[in-house]
């Protein structure tokens, strides 16, 4: 019985940590850290460019980069950049942010955000 007690009491508590912390950690103003860091509005995109960097293929990266620009489903940020996360993908390194005043949503890797 003691021991079903404490299952209980952290599958609880786990539970509550997985549905209150996102909320939490959403609600915070972040910035955008370092130098040239860019989003997409689809994680595919992102993964896309992401492959072309890990391929070292600068060329594929400077144009799909620029052609999702273009079409607005890419974005560029600045440094010190107010940015609020929207959207985790655990485990992949990734968020989701949004520049505060716009409704436009950007995944991006979760390094580029302080």
């Amino acid at each position: 019985m003691r021991k079903e007690l404490k299952i209980l009491t952290l599958v609880v508590f786990l539970t509550a940590t997985i549905v209150l912390v996102p909320r939490l950690v959403r609600a915070q103003s972040k910035q955008i850290s370092g130098g040239a860091r860019f989003g997409c509005a689809s994680r595919e995109y992102l993964n896309k460019l992401v492959g072309y960097i890990v391929q070292q293929d600068k060329a594929a990266f400077v144009k799909g980069l620029s052609a999702g620009v273009a079409v607005g489903q890419c974005t560029m940020f600045t440094s010190g950049e107010e940015v609020f996360i929207a959207d985790t993908a655990i485990f992949s390194g990734l968020v989701k942010v949004r520049r505060k005043g716009e409704v436009a949503e950007h995944w991006t890797a979760i390094e580029s955000v302080n």
